[in-house]
């Protein structure tokens, strides 16, 4: 790296230090005709400390002192020569800097004025010192010697040594991407030192040797240290180890050659002047000086297009023949996030893949302009504009070299540009953008479609295409005022479309201002109302309908059965709306019937169905939702009840679901024979999605239920039909004695369905009578053929006895049959069941559950049974409770009374059939005699 910053300012008082200690080693063991031999190294040190500035002035004095005192100097001559010395340095320096000497050869002439502006100041400083030596006594030589002295030695240290001093403290470029010349200073100040080291020993071993004295020994030998130090400054280190093995050999030769002079007669010299020796070597480093200058020369103008290249904004990277990157300037690493060390000598790093380099190669020598998309380090995409070309090199060799530039902020102004378009031409609002005159330049298509102008028409026109003239004057004034004003204005204008009818628009309109405060256009956003007026329009409909409907809900209240109900809202409906009503369901079947009608067009489809598979589009159609239709409408299939409303001149009906818990179970339906059927369904559709709802409130659940017991009285009158059914057979035997005295008949299900919840069903259904006959029947015919002479009990409701079913059912047995009296609901008339048991014929009467509550007592008293059953729960544990022991004593003591047989219900146990024989019990029945089970 260079000498740069900080790095520069430690380098250079490091290395002035280092001259000065030289400077002074050799003072003290050169103490000879002044400053020739140490001076040099001496202004070179001060040179380096000045260029940090005044404050090292106190050092340089010190330097100077010493030195004066090392050779014998008086103290106001070594004053003297500290002041003129050090001045002498910041002439130079800032002379040098006054006529913009950068420290680098730009040029040859930088050199011939360096050397000039040194030898004048030299001059100038040695004539200026010498008088104010012998002004002050100060100097024993004569002035023309003293200046010689002198200027011998500012000459040495100023004009020889100052390449030195300049190129130690060369700055090397800070501007960003500015190239840095390859160098090391650490090697070259190691080679430097090695060098001028080798000269300096070959100085002090020959400067007396075999009495031969060598002058100018000193300056000479030091001259070739600046040119040893360019040399290794440019790479010419092979020059630099010459010059000094040359410098060497002549030495030596010479020193060798003096001896040996005497031996051939001829006078051998006393002295050798170094300035015939060495003025080829001096040739030669003058040459390697102008090399160095030369090759300055053409770096500095390969940095100086260096320079461009990296100040270039644009990427600029050049491939060799392989594809292999030679060239990577500083825009390409701001560019890609990859530095000229990443880049040089690979592949491109930006392109991802070997299919994507051999596209890139293509397009470097394509010549074209092509839109390419790279990937940066950090893994962004970057959109460039490639320009790629081919070149050949001073080689010969071909290459490649593209400029890129990066234009991903400008292909994303483009897309945020599109975004915004592609915004303004789906916004649901209209956007019209006006120059300042004004004249339209822009309108969206929602514009478009709210005026109806197409966009041909309206570019260039002036909005007032659009006015209806229906506002006046006032309001265009202020809004005029409020956009010249450069603010936004906000209201209602009335216009009109293309086609003359109005319509009400919200706008917002504002000025849209430049940068620079210039008004160059305006912009209006418009909210068509249309749709607000119709909402309003059908809100304010949507009250009356429901006002309406409130009016027809009133004093409706459900009655006991669906159809009842129906039929009470099919006349409040008709009354209020001035239409026909029917309440369909729709039966589980799949058919459709009408439960409730009101008018004199509906009477005569009160009893006709419409079939399954035209009732199917009814269902999914009144499953979407309130749906209106004519008698024709191809939603509709043509069915009976289509046919009957083109028959009586039905225009329009409305038809709306009816449900419970969610559930379609009917629809209501009004019918109109208005003359404009379609104007009278758009007005009444959401009337009747009101009464819709009422309608499932009211009548859904009663519906349902009807059509729920529909289903179950469907399935119980197949289970009767089928004889899905089979008899049992519990014995009840005497406790005394162990034999069994008779069997009671029970029912079971083949379904497994619970018996008591099967008879329950059928009665809740109306088919209870049926139910029981149809048992009994059964059993009866089981009995004569596997218990022949055995007593059998039937169960029969009381509401079977009374109706003579009982009386029909036991003429047909052939054994003794005991009518168990089972307790459905309520009884009401015990004569009348008294008298109906009677009408069975020679049959026993027997009441159940006796001790389960109040009305089995009833039953007792009322009906004068043969048998009385005591209740499962009364004999439950009745080995163990006093209480249920102490009931059943009671009624054995009736049953004594009255000669009443009892039957105990429910025995498992024998503690518990040992127990009620001990009470008084003739028979029990239970698990512990025998389970209910078929016969054979």
């Amino acid at each position: 790296m260079g000498i740069t910053g900080s790095t520069v300012r430690v380098s250079v008082a490091r290395w002035g230090l280092l001259y000065l200690a030289v400077g002074l080693i050799v003072a003290f063991v050169q103490s000879d005709n002044g400053q020739t031999a140490w001076y040099p190294a001496i202004a070179v040190g001060v040179a380096l400390l000045l260029l940090h500035g005044l404050r090292w002035w106190p050092v340089v004095l010190a330097v100077e002192l010493v030195v004066s005192g090392a050779q014998h100097w008086q103290l106001t001559g070594g004053l003297v020569s500290a002041i003129v010395t050090t001045g002498e340095i910041v002439a130079m320096v800032w002379l040098l800097h006054r006529f913009r000497f950068r420290t680098t050869f730009e040029r040859v002439d930088d050199v011939v004025l360096m050397g000039a502006i040194a030898t004048a100041v030299a001059m100038a400083g040695s004539a200026l010192g010498n008088l104010a030596l012998h002004l002050t006594n100060s100097s024993h030589w004569s002035y023309t010697d003293g200046w010689k002295i002198w200027t011998v030695g500012d000459l040495t240290g100023t004009v020889l040594v100052l390449p030195t001093l300049l190129l130690l403290s060369h700055r090397q470029p800070t501007t960003p991407g500015a190239p840095v010349l390859p160098r090391s200073s650490r090697l070259e100040a190691q080679v430097v030192s090695l060098l001028t080291a080798g000269v300096l020993a070959r100085y002090f071993a020959t400067v007396r040797v075999h009495e031969l004295t060598i002058v100018n020994a000193g300056p000479l030998t030091l001259c070739l240290m600046p040119i040893i130090w360019i040399a290794v400054r440019f790479g010419l280190a092979r020059t630099a180890a010459l010059i000094v093995a040359l410098d060497g050999v002549a030495v030596v030769a010479y020193v060798g050659i003096g001896p040996h002079l005497s031996t051939i007669t001829i006078d051998s010299p006393d002295s050798l002047d170094l300035v015939t020796l060495q003025l080829p070597i001096l040739a030669v480093g003058l040459a390697a000086l102008g090399v160095a200058a030369a090759i300055e020369a053409v770096q500095r103008a390969v940095g100086l297009e260096r320079v461009l290249i990296d100040a270039s904004p644009v990427a600029i990277v050049a491939l060799d023949e392989d594809g292999i990157v030679q060239s990577w300037n500083a825009a390409a690493e701001q560019i890609f996030g990859y530095s000229a060390a990443e880049a040089i000598g690979h592949t491109p790093p930006m392109v991802a893949n070997a299919q994507e380099l051999d596209e890139q190669r293509n397009r470097f020598v394509s010549g074209e302009v092509t839109i390419v998309q790279y990937r940066h380090k950090n893994g962004s995409v970057v959109t460039g504009r490639l320009f790629g070309s081919s070149v050949v090199g001073a080689d010969g060799k071909w290459g490649r070299v593209g400029i890129i530039e990066d234009i991903s902020k400008e292909v994303a102004a483009i897309e945020r540009q599109a975004l915004l378009n592609t915004a303004f031409d789906q916004a649901g609002e209209a956007i019209i953008i006006t120059t300042p005159e004004p004249a339209i330049i822009y309108a969206n298509p929602a514009a478009l479609n709210s005026s109806g102008w197409s966009l041909a028409e309206v570019l260039g026109e002036n909005p007032r295409i659009f006015k209806s003239g229906q506002q006046g004057p006032e309001l265009y004034a202020q809004l005029w005022q409020t956009l010249m004003n450069g603010e936004r204005w906000e209201g209602i204008l009335v216009n009109r479309r293309k086609s003359g009818d109005l319509y009400e628009e919200r706008c917002t309109i504002g000025p849209v201002f430049s940068a620079q405060g210039k008004l160059i256009a305006y912009v209006a956003v418009k909210h068509d109302l249309s749709r607000e007026r119709l909402l309003e329009a059908d809100l304010e409909r949507s009250v009356q309908i429901r006002g309406t409907a409130l009016q027809a809900m009133e004093h409706i209240e459900r009655q006991a059965t669906a159809h009842d109900t129906a039929h009470a809202f099919c006349e409040r409906i008709a009354q209020v709306t001035g239409t026909e009503v029917v309440v369909a369901t729709f039966r589980h079947n799949g058919s459709i019937t009408a439960l409730a009608h009101h008018g004199a067009t509906v009477s005569g489809i009160a009893d006709v169905a419409i079939p399954q598979e035209m009732a199917e589009i009814y269902l999914r159609v009144t499953n979407e939702g309130s749906w209106a239709s004519s008698p024709i409408s191809p939603r509709v299939p043509t069915s009976p009840w289509t046919a009957h409303f083109i028959a009586h001149q039905v225009s329009g009906t409305l038809q709306a679901a009816i449900r419970s818990e969610g559930r379609l179970v009917g629809a209501l339906i009004l019918i109109t024979r208005a003359p404009n059927g379609a104007t009278w369904m758009a007005e009444h559709l959401d009337l009747a999605d009101e009464l819709g709802s009422f309608a499932s409130v009211l009548l859904g659940s009663q519906i349902d239920a009807e059509l729920e017991r529909e289903v179950s009285k469907d399935r119980i009158a197949g289970v009767i039909e089928r004889h899905e059914f089979h008899p049992v057979f519990q014995p009840f035997v005497s406790l005394e004695t162990g034999e069994v005295g008779g069997y009671e008949a029970l029912t079971r299900f083949d379904d497994g369905t619970r018996p008591d919840l099967m008879i329950t069903e059928a009665w809740n259904v109306g088919l209870g009578l049926e139910m029981e006959e149809a048992c009994a029947r059964e059993a009866i015919v089981m009995a004569q053929r596997m218990l022949p002479g055995m007593s059998i009990s039937l169960n029969f409701s009381p509401e079977t006895v009374l109706s003579g079913r009982a009386a029909l059912v036991v003429a047909s047995a052939n054994f003794q049959v005991v009518v168990e009296v089972t307790e459905h609901t309520a009884i009401t008339d015990y004569p009348a069941l008294r008298a109906a048991l009677e009408g069975c014929g020679k049959i026993k009467v027997s009441v159940d559950d006796a001790g389960a509550g109040f009305a089995s007592m009833r039953h007792i008293l009322e009906l004068h049974p043969d048998v009385v059953k005591l209740d499962i729960a009364l004999i439950r544990d009745i080995d163990t409770d006093l209480g249920r022991q102490a009931l059943a004593a009671g009624l054995c003591h009736y049953a004594a009374e009255t000669g009443t047989v009892l039957i105990a219900e429910g025995v498992e146990t024998q503690a518990e059939a040992d127990m009620v024989r001990r009470l008084g019990v003739q028979h029990g029945q239970g698990y512990h005699f025998g389970k209910p089970a078929r016969i054979g």
